[in-house]
């Protein structure tokens, strides 16, 4: 268990408490906190236990390397600091990793909620099943289902063998943004088989200190936002460039820069190709997802009004 913590210090005990409150056996897991400040309970956690490291360098990536390599587990389940489990999530884990020993990542759904963890409206996630389901990330079909399904969305809700992170960690040191695209990278190029379920395992908490979610007219941290996504798409790209099936995930990374430079777009009302974003995104999206693509709405919106399209596309991602 890594949960990573970087200035925000009013959820770490929340969500260090849910770890330490689950069904599983105490003895069955570890949990590890890297973290850029001291707190009042590290004295207590250091005697239930609990690796707490404190870690000056950014970028982020370095707080999830420091993490794995200071973990003695094979399995690396994680934690924002900002988000929570359910009770039985690690039990739920355990369990499926014992049932499908071939399964070597692992994704739950989530329940969004606010600041004081009040329920909100779900963001919707487009899943092709009712249950769950196991990807073979070695065949085309499963991966590209896998990736347009948001099977890596959140890294909260994310868990994976070591073995996929660790001979990479020269790189992942160097992200600054977008952790769980990290994940379902690995994922791909390990040719993982990759366990998804609709079950909701953990709480995504929505505030006003989101690194990833800005609020309205904030126009300059989407900026930045972007900015960084585009550093770290980089970076996927060398990483991807070790392993022999490179082409094919580069092509993936290629997918998710359109995605998100369409949605930053929307976002900061500037000009969408709806003619590119249709041909290279929304017809693979429903070749392989076999649903149409919801976002599609948003670049149409821009086409006709780009207040109008910003307005709701933020709403629709609950940050307004």
């Amino acid at each position: 268990m890594i949960v990573t913590a970087y200035n925000r210090k009013e959820f770490l005990k929340q969500c260090v408490d849910s770890i330490l409150n689950q069904t599983l056996d105490k003895s069955l897991y570890e949990i590890i906190i890297v973290k850029n400040f001291e707190s009042p309970e590290d004295e207590d956690w250091k005697k239930k236990g609990i690796k707490v490291l404190l870690v000056s360098d950014l970028p982020i990536g370095n707080f999830f390397a420091k993490g794995v390599e200071n973990s003695e587990a094979n399995i690396l389940a994680f934690a924002d600091d900002d988000d929570l489990y359910v009770p039985n999530r690690l039990e739920k884990v355990l369990d499926v990793f014992k049932k499908y020993p071939e399964v070597s990542y692992f994704h739950n759904s989530e329940s969004f909620v606010n600041k004081e963890l009040q329920p909100i409206k779900d963001l919707p996630l487009f899943f092709t099943y009712k249950d769950y389901r196991i990807y073979d990330l070695s065949k085309e079909n499963d991966i590209y289902s896998f990736v347009f399904s948001s099977e890596w969305f959140n890294m909260t809700s994310i868990v994976i063998k070591k073995e996929a992170m660790i001979k990479d960690l020269d790189l992942i040191k160097n992200i600054t943004y977008n952790p769980d695209g990290l994940a379902m990278l690995m994922a791909v190029l390990n040719k993982l088989k990759a366990y998804g379920t609709q079950e909701k395992l953990t709480f995504y908490r929505i505030h006003g200190n989101n690194f990833s979610l800005i609020g309205e007219n904030d126009f300059q941290k989407e900026q930045t936002n972007w900015e960084r996504n585009k550093e770290v798409y980089m970076i996927f790209k060398n990483i991807a460039k070790r392993y022999e099936n490179s082409e094919r995930v580069l092509k993936i990374v290629d997918y998710r820069t359109l995605r998100d430079e369409a949605n930053h777009n929307v976002l900061m009302k500037n000009n969408v190709n709806l003619k590119n974003y249709f041909f290279n995104y929304s017809l693979p999206y429903f070749k392989y997802n076999k649903k149409l693509d919801i976002f599609l709405i948003a670049v149409i919106l821009n086409k006709l009004n780009k207040n109008y399209a910003s307005k709701v596309l933020m709403k629709r991602m609950n940050i307004v």
